[in-house]
């Protein structure tokens, strides 16, 4: 069955044969063409008539792409698509890095208007990061969740803690410490960082493994119940993983967004500051 959230996020880079990156493109040789040959009567800088056209139309791109960016709607087909407007947020932010470079004239200094310019790029740097992770992690968690919800991984593994703490008691010596602590060893994690930091393979589970093969061997345990811990133990450590994975997945997407979208309106800020600073010592 083909994945279908791999399928949704990974093409918004080529919407419509790429559509938006032709568009982007044809932008950036206009803004190269005329930056060569506008009759300016100094060197290019944001100050010159030249380069207050490329200031108004990095603004307007700017705003434009943050209520692209901001904007929450399902994705389905059609030109104005969720997909068509992320393929446009991502090509012509690309675009708007080359049109505001040009904009400034290579002209940088300590002021508010080079920290606008920097502010800006900042953005775009980590909208390529989001790039990278809107193109590789939906498809990994759709791969590790597999047909089943969040909910659903949570659920079984509650019935697989009951059914082992069934058969746990009959256990004594090193091996039951360690069921105890198998036990406690939980998937679900409390907050997006430790999400993103926490293993997702807990080492307890081999640890616990070996006892019990250990204490078979060793004929303290029996060959029935060693087989039905072990199976146990098995499919709660596959359970904890997926869903560490999962919580870890979702994490570096929550954490991107708490980056990326304050960090775009302040950007914006800084540039409302920069159009202020101009007009007021015009």
């Amino acid at each position: 069955m083909p994945n279908v959230i791999s399928q949704r996020f990974e093409s918004f880079l080529s919407f419509n044969r790429y559509r938006y990156l032709w568009v982007a493109l044809a932008l950036m040789v206009v803004a190269i063409g005329c930056y060569v040959f506008a009759p300016v009567k100094t060197e290019h800088n944001g100050g010159t008539w030249f380069g207050y056209t490329l200031g108004v139309i990095s603004v307007g791109l700017m705003v434009w792409l943050a209520a692209l960016g901001l904007r929450k709607r399902l994705i389905g087909p059609g030109k104005w698509s969720q997909k068509g407007r992320t393929s446009a947020h991502v090509y012509l932010g690309i675009a708007l890095a080359l049109v505001a470079t040009l904009h400034t004239g290579f002209q940088f200094g300590w002021n508010v208007h080079t920290a606008a310019f920097g502010g800006m790029m900042i953005v775009i740097v980590s909208g390529f990061i989001g790039v990278a992770i809107y193109v590789t992690v939906p498809s990994k968690l759709s791969e590790n969740a597999g047909s089943q919800t969040f909910v659903e991984l949570k659920s079984q593994l509650d019935q697989v803690n009951l059914q082992l703490d069934k058969v746990l008691f009959e256990l004594d010596g090193p091996s039951l410490k360690l069921a105890e602590r198998v036990l406690k060893a939980d998937g679900v994690l409390d907050s997006p960082l430790r999400a993103l930091l926490s293993k997702v393979e807990l080492p307890v589970f081999e640890q616990f493994r070996d006892s019990i093969q250990q204490a078979r061997n060793a004929g303290t345990i029996g060959r029935d119940l060693s087989l039905t811990v072990l199976r146990l133990t098995q499919s709660k450590a596959a359970l904890v993983k997926r869903i560490r994975l999962h919580q870890r997945y979702k994490a570096l997407i929550g954490i991107w967004l708490a980056v990326h979208v304050p960090f775009t309106l302040f950007s914006i800020l800084l540039v409302g500051i920069h159009i202020f600073a101009v007009f007021y010592y015009w």
